[in-house]
């Protein structure tokens, strides 16, 4: 093999020595040959992993990608390859100690020293705290920081995705609750106890909601139920059973209940987001209003 551009022969010594720069290079580096095959880790990578240069070569380096990630890894990267494009992704690779980390690899074509395609080059970055900041960050905009459920921004999207898909055919139910009597955990015992109490009548209500539905807080002592793909007579049942989960609850020496009004509104798709929490809201009070600890159904 010659050099096409000078003419010279091909000096595999000096392939020796760029790999050899990246022995220290402080990233975790590998090399991929014509047959897509690695064969070569600098000492940053086995470092990491633990594991020799001999596990690692060819597809050894695969064992240590986490499983949910293991098709989409190989996946991006044949069909780099295949293209002879750039690349980056990110994926959890097993460390030493047996922990998950996130890295991010960017993977490049390169040319041998005769100007045709060698195969690729990649180089990694451990970003497990900056991708686990990025999450928590996203979870605190959607979420209620106190119980940990959907804040009303959360379920107004949800719901507007919702009430598509009912336009398309897919009914479902919104509940709309409050908790009877709260002011008086809050007015007698403080604020602390008031806190307290609304995560446990969360954790009370979540025993009623499935994976694909939404709990949501929606201020105070407010909460909404996305029932996805329940009509007015399920969500009835849904609403029975959180009802009659926190009838009579108390906590201590407490010398009154809590209890739930909770109005319920159908989301056929003829009705926008705000108008469907109106409409549940508009039953909830009518629920206060005749007696308290009972399931109103908005009717137009």
């Amino acid at each position: 093999m010659t050099d096409s551009a000078n003419k010279r022969p091909v000096n595999h010594d000096e392939c020796e020595l760029a790999l050899k720069m990246f022995d220290d290079f402080p990233a975790l580096i590998w090399r991929s040959g014509l047959d897509g095959k690695c064969d070569y880790f600098n000492k940053i990578w086995l470092k990491f992993t633990g594991r020799t240069l001999e596990q690692e070569l060819g597809d050894g380096w695969i064992e240590g990608v986490h499983p949910d990630d293991l098709d989409r890894c190989v996946q991006t990267y044949l069909d780099a390859f295949d293209k002879r494009e750039p690349f980056e992704m990110e994926y959890r690779l097993r460390r030493y100690d047996g922990v998950y980390r996130w890295i991010k690899d960017f993977g490049r074509p390169y040319e041998g020293l005769d100007g045709t395609f060698g195969g690729y080059v990649g180089s990694c970055y451990d970003v497990t705290e900056t991708r686990e900041y990025a999450e928590s960050m996203a979870f605190m905009a959607a979420h209620d920081p106190l119980t940990g459920v959907a804040n009303r921004r959360a379920l107004q999207e949800a719901l507007e995705r919702a009430v598509a898909r009912a336009a398309r055919g897919r009914i479902s139910s919104l509940l709309f609750i409050d908790v009877d009597f709260f002011k008086k955990v809050n007015d007698t015992f403080g604020h602390e106890a008031g806190d307290n109490t609304l995560r446990d009548l969360t954790v009370a209500l979540k025993r009623w909601i499935r994976k694909e539905d939404m709990l949501g807080r929606v201020g105070g002592d407010e909460f909404a139920a996305l029932l996805e793909g329940q009509g007015v007579d399920e969500a009835l049942l849904v609403a029975e059973r959180m009802r009659q989960e926190v009838d009579g609850y108390r906590d201590g020496d407490w010398d009154f209940n809590l209890t739930l009004s909770i109005g319920v509104a159908a989301i056929d798709g003829t009705t926008a987001p705000d108008d469907v929490l109106g409409h549940g809201d508009t039953a909830m009070y009518q629920a206060k209003q005749t007696g308290r600890n009972r399931i109103v159904v908005f009717v137009p």
